[in-house]
């Protein structure tokens, strides 16, 4: 009798453990493959921001720009040195920087076990905002021009070059800086972590690398 009712729980034991396996294949989801990771990263992306391009952070700082115009009296000839007219303009902004997701290629995302590893494109200005409300300006005008020729068109030239500036800046700051590309990471790892998760993998490792800005000479 005793051997009957080992055998008995023996069986229940079984078929439970039996039942347990059936209801794990049945429901635990289908493993995320590579090519599904790629396409869940991407098209994160590029529903984050439709341009593809992807703002990560902004900067503020200041920018200032120097316009200089010498003039002459009789160049050649007499040679009177008229003056020279300075026209400096300064002012606060801001620039947002980022990455375009367009450039994306299959090679740069790769899934291993739950690691998903993701190789950005390089750190770019995305847009500057100078501050004119914030503007400041001053002019010298030379000891024989006039203001309001020489002055003022110095002023509007050196306000052409501040946007200009002001990019040139911003993107030095993100070539010689550790910040933007910290602060890059940690924003990929916000975008990506909820779609990831939802997809099935349920507590994704990052490791995010950005490639560095080449600047070479002009083609052509």
């Amino acid at each position: 009798m005793r051997t009957v009712r080992l055998t008995l729980w023996t069986a229940i034991i079984l078929a439970v453990a039996v039942v347990i396996v059936i209801l794990t294949f049945t429901f635990a989801g289908p493993e995320l493959t590579e090519s599904q990771v790629r396409t869940v990263v991407v098209e994160t992306f590029l529903k984050e921001e439709p341009e593809a391009f992807i703002v990560t952070g902004t900067l503020t700082f200041t920018t200032s720009v120097i316009s200089e115009s010498e003039k002459q009296l009789l160049p050649g000839i007499l040679s009177l040195d008229l003056g020279t007219t300075t026209a400096t303009v300064r002012a606060p902004g801001r620039a947002a920087y980022g990455f375009d997701a367009g450039a994306l290629e299959a090679e740069d995302i790769r899934l291993r076990g739950d690691t998903v590893l993701v190789l950005l494109p390089p750190l770019r200005v995305f847009a500057v905002e100078p501050d004119l409300e914030q503007l400041e300006q001053r002019i010298d005008v030379g000891w024989a021009r006039m203001y309001r020729s020489s002055g003022q068109e110095q002023a509007l030239t050196a306000l052409r070059k501040l946007q200009p500036a002001m990019r040139e800046l911003a993107q030095e700051y993100l070539s010689g800086s550790d910040y933007p590309a910290e602060n890059t990471i940690r924003a990929v790892e916000r975008i990506l972590g909820p779609p990831l998760r939802a997809a099935g993998i349920e507590n994704p490792i990052f490791q995010v690398e950005i490639r560095p800005l080449l600047i070479g000479p002009p083609v052509g």
